[in-house]
């Protein structure tokens, strides 16, 4: 909003809160140029319900107006986007009802498909698991199905007749870093072992990418998670998987 519609807007959040003029021209200093970088529409909405009597008992901070104001924002931003349409689903690939029948009858071997999925969750392929040899207990690589055995699977599982049914298909997020969440989590190398690097991917943090991240990290100044006293501090950061990120270190 501009300026003298901020100086407005103050106006009558002092009105209806009845501060007296010397506190209400201390508070505005911090308020005014606040207000001039939200949405005047929220904003005057919020403000046309405390004039009604339902608003907050007292005068709430900054901060909690602020964060006020985002929520609206996401809840109209959400009711704006495309509903889920509902659309005829994809077959299931033969390579995993290949490794589905594998599974229904206690074969825990893979199919060499998986490679990707077990690597960009970080972990070893092939995976390992724990055998009983003699009175110790090792780890022992799991068989991955390969040769005539792989194509003698893979050729039942082509010709078997799959129903399929309709599916939800949400619209495509705005940010595909964060998938609109605002939020990521941050994966820090912990230690290596051999060659596998192992995270810990506990940490929270405001998405870098997009509007949310820097609205959940600076709600009132939306300098974004960039600048010096962000979670980020300039940082560059690559993508690990989806909605997990890396700090990258030199």
């Amino acid at each position: 909003m501009k300026r003298e519609e901020a100086e407005q807007v103050w106006g009558m959040i002092s009105a209806v809160y009845g501060l007296h003029p010397e506190r209400s021209g201390e508070s505005a200093v911090a308020w005014v140029p606040a207000l001039e970088e939200m949405d005047a529409e929220i904003v005057m909405q919020i403000i046309s319900h405390w004039m009604k009597g339902n608003g907050p008992v007292k005068l709430p901070s900054l901060v909690a107006f602020a964060s006020e104001v985002r929520l609206a924002d996401e809840r109209r931003k959400e009711d704006a986007k495309p509903n889920a349409r509902l659309e005829s689903g994809l077959p299931l690939p033969p390579w995993f009802l290949a490794y589905k029948s594998l599974r229904d009858n206690g074969d825990m071997r893979l199919m060499p498909e998986q490679e990707g999925g077990y690597r960009q969750l970080g972990m070893e392929w092939p995976p390992s698991h724990i055998v009983k040899v003699g009175d110790e207990f090792q780890l022992h690589p799991i068989e991955i199905i390969d040769g005539e055995e792989y194509e003698s699977l893979m050729a039942l599982a082509r010709s078997i007749e799959q129903e399929i049914p309709s599916a939800w298909v949400e619209a495509d997020p705005e940010c595909l870093v964060c998938f609109d969440d605002g939020l990521v989590e941050v994966g820090h190398t912990v230690y290596r072992l051999g060659n596998r690097v192992c995270r810990n991917n506990e940490d929270m943090a405001p998405c870098p990418k997009c509007d949310r991240g820097k609205e959940l990290e600076f709600p009132l100044e939306r300098l974004g998670p960039w600048g010096s006293e962000g979670f980020w501090r300039g940082q560059s950061w690559k993508v690990v998987r989806s909605g997990v990120l890396e700090i990258e270190t030199a």
